[in-house]
């Protein structure tokens, strides 16, 4: 999954199933300022939600993995 960051920040990453169940344990990342990528490899097929939580702002994405 693919998302870009304005400034570095201290980033919490968690991942959920459709059931609001976590797909991955939460990571602590300090994201660099411009694109990152996170991996999902290990995740079976299916939809999910990207949640990042930082310091000023809480964003959700949906994506599916094929």
């Amino acid at each position: 999954v693919n998302t870009s960051f304005s400034h570095n920040e201290a980033v919490t990453v968690s991942i959920m199933n459709v059931l609001g169940q976590e797909a991955s344990p939460p990571a602590h990342l300090h994201m660099e300022r411009g694109d990152a990528t996170i991996y999902i490899g290990n995740l079976p097929a299916g939809m999910y939600f990207l949640q990042m939580k930082t310091a000023s702002s809480n964003v959700v994405k949906k994506f599916v993995k094929e």
